[in-house]
Parts: structure tokens; C-alpha cells; sequence
């Protein structure tokens, strides 16, 4: 065993570089098979379903229906609320006037508290609006804007569109436990292979 740590420590203090960047490509290919597995896992399931709603799939507040897929803000905080496992909510809408900035918060709780710790941007996306949530999420309020009197005017509502690409989230927390964590290994692995050698010698030296 000795030998063999030894080996390891003086390849590994001479090609530091080569081994990182090994530990970096295992790392990006273990993070790939994870999403993966995970995503397939997700679509195997069923649990989100794509799934076509209507106005009336939603519990209005603040808002009243004019058509069967129009509806008009009465208050400055119009609200959408549905209650439903949700990954993701995508709209294609017009309206009468700009509403402001379209945000959604969301609950993994039925009638759980909304509040600005669990809001999400809208993200624009071909001709509509995209929203993302994490996977726990049961219930979303998707708001309209800030004024009153502004019509919407859906031409599609749709939770977790389908499609492979959708299921597949590599975010900010891939990228920075894919670039923290090889260095840190191979620093700590180079780091007590060092201290394991160095012990031994410590002991024959007070021994002599």
C-alpha cells in the first residue's frame, strides 16, 4: 500500500493538470447520466403530465372572465391560481395594454402561504411566456401585471409541455458543484495520500 500511495503522490504532484482535468470530464459526465436518469425517471412516471387548461382550470382573483379564454384584471393584483403538480407553465397571450412584469410564485403545499421567497420571472419564449419550478411545487399563482382593466387574451395554457429538452435542468448548481468540487477532491485526496506517507516517517524518527 505504501508503494502504491507513494506512486500515486509523485504522479499526482507531477501531472496535477492532466488528473484535473480527468476530474473535471468524469464530473460533467457523472452530472449528464444523473440528469438523465432523472429526467427519464420524471417522463416514465407521469407525475408531470403535459397537460392543455382553460381559464377555467384556475381559481380567479382579482380577475373576471370575458370570453372563455379572455379574462380582464378588476384589481392592480389580477391573480391565476392552479393547483396541480407543476414543473413548469407556459402562455401564449394578448392584452389590451402592457401589464407590467408577469411574475408566478408557487407553494409545494395546497393552500400553502405565497410569498416573494418562491416567485419566479416570466421567461420569454418563442410567442409566449415560460415559467420553471422546482419539482415539489403543487400549487402556482401566476400574477398579471399591476393594473386593473387589462384584457388577456389566452391562445394556449400549458403545465410541463411536453419534450424530452424539458426535463433535462442543468442550472446554476451544476455549474458550481462541477467546477468546486474536482479540484477540491483531487486536493484533498493529493493532500492525505502526503499526510498517510509522512506519518511512518514521523514514528522511525522518534523511534530512533
Amino acid at each position: 500500500m505504501p508503494e502504491r500511495l507513494q506512486h500515486f503522490s509523485g504522479y499526482a504532484h507531477a501531472h496535477f493538470a492532466r488528473l484535473l482535468a480527468a476530474a473535471y470530464a468524469a464530473t460533467a459526465a457523472a452530472l449528464v447520466l444523473l440528469h438523465l436518469v432523472y429526467g427519464a425517471g420524471i417522463a416514465l412516471s407521469g407525475k408531470f403530465a403535459a397537460k392543455e387548461l382553460s381559464l377555467s382550470d384556475f381559481e380567479l382573483v382579482g380577475v373576471e372572465l370575458v370570453g372563455e379564454q379572455s379574462a380582464e384584471t378588476t384589481t392592480d393584483d389580477g391573480q391565476l391560481i392552479y393547483t396541480g403538480a407543476v414543473r413548469e407553465l407556459y402562455i401564449e397571450c394578448a392584452y389590451s395594454h402592457d401589464p407590467g412584469e408577469l411574475v408566478a410564485f408557487y407553494t409545494p403545499k395546497e393552500n400553502y402561504a405565497f410569498g416573494t421567497n418562491r416567485m419566479v420571472y416570466a421567461q420569454k419564449c418563442g410567442d409566449g411566456y415560460r415559467f420553471v419550478f422546482p419539482d415539489s411545487t403543487r400549487q402556482v399563482r401566476l400574477d398579471l401585471g399591476i393594473f386593473p382593466s387589462v384584457r388577456f387574451d389566452f391562445a394556449k395554457i400549458t403545465v410541463n409541455p411536453a419534450g424530452w429538452d424539458r426535463l433535462f435542468r442543468f442550472g446554476g448548481k451544476d455549474l458550481f458543484y462541477g467546477l468546486l468540487c474536482p479540484p477540491l477532491v483531487l486536493f484533498l485526496a493529493v493532500s492525505l495520500c502526503d499526510a498517510a506517507l509522512a506519518l511512518p516517517r514521523r514514528k522511525e524518527t522518534v523511534t530512533v
